[in-house]
């Protein structure tokens, strides 16, 4: 999507300007390009990191050139990738990867953990904080014959990488990127709006508002505000509050 594409560049230069000047930024943030729930491409230190729809392609971003170094196999329908740290997290419509990169030329595979409900008729971004993993799983209508789906947040236990567990599933209506800050986790429906929850405690988010009217896609919350992708346009939000944001800016982009 052209509009997801103007909202990880746009996330990636301000999280990079955030990262140099904001008291808030922990050393992960230093070093982790930041984009969207929804990417398809990570930066940690010098390296890049992206994901076709079989393999985790590796590049040395180093020096004056990209330089290829290596591509490892992963699986099908191969969708998102999340940085967290020296771990990728990469999730496929039926499972979420843990590679670490703590040698960044050549990440490891720790663990997969499949999602209880996964069927090829979803999509899953995954975003992560602390010991817990949360996802988004969509049911889509089409290719899935009579299967019977349900889309839902999945809340994933990783505070032992090699053995992440699922603990916790909220049903919702067509959630797509989704992102988190604190205890303030954001779910992206698409037509049917955002949803905004208290993630104080981490494995039952309590929904704070919903903003129907919002046709949102991904969102990537910054310290100063929420960056947020929706249908017409990018959008500025102040999170303080999370039963009232306040709109801030709005970009128009048309098609």
């Amino acid at each position: 999507m052209r509009y997801l594409h103007l909202f990880l560049i746009l996330g990636l230069a301000w999280a990079g300007h955030s990262c140099a000047s904001d008291s808030f930024s922990v050393a992960a943030e230093r070093t982790v390009g930041q984009g969207g729930s929804m990417a398809r491409f990570a930066i940690v230190g010098n390296t890049l990191y992206t994901v076709d729809n079989t393999n985790l392609r590796v590049f040395n971003i180093g020096g004056e050139q990209p330089l290829a170094a290596g591509t490892v196999p992963i699986g099908n329908n191969i969708e998102t990738i999340f940085p967290m740290g020296q771990n990728l997290f990469v999730g496929s419509p039926t499972t979420m990867y843990v590679y670490n990169v703590t040698d960044p030329l050549r990440p490891v595979l720790l663990s997969s953990l499949p999602h209880v409900t996964g069927t090829p008729c979803f999509r899953d971004p995954v975003v992560v904080q602390g010991n817990y993993a949360y996802a988004t799983l969509r049911a889509e209508t089409r290719n899935c014959g009579n299967t019977v789906v349900e889309s839902i947040l999945s809340i994933m236990d990783i505070s032992d990488l090699r053995a992440p567990r699922a603990v916790h599933r909220l049903s919702l209506t067509s959630p797509y990127g989704l992102g988190l800050r604190g205890n303030a986790l954001f779910v992206c429906e698409g037509k049917n709006g955002l949803r905004v929850f208290d993630l104080s405690n981490p494995t039952a988010p309590a929904q704070r508002s919903y903003l129907p009217e919002v046709k949102s896609y991904d969102v990537i919350p910054l310290a100063s505000a929420l960056l947020l992708i929706g249908e017409d346009g990018f959008y500025q939000y102040d999170y303080s509050d999370l039963r009232n944001l306040r709109l801030l800016s709005k970009i128009p982009v048309t098609r």
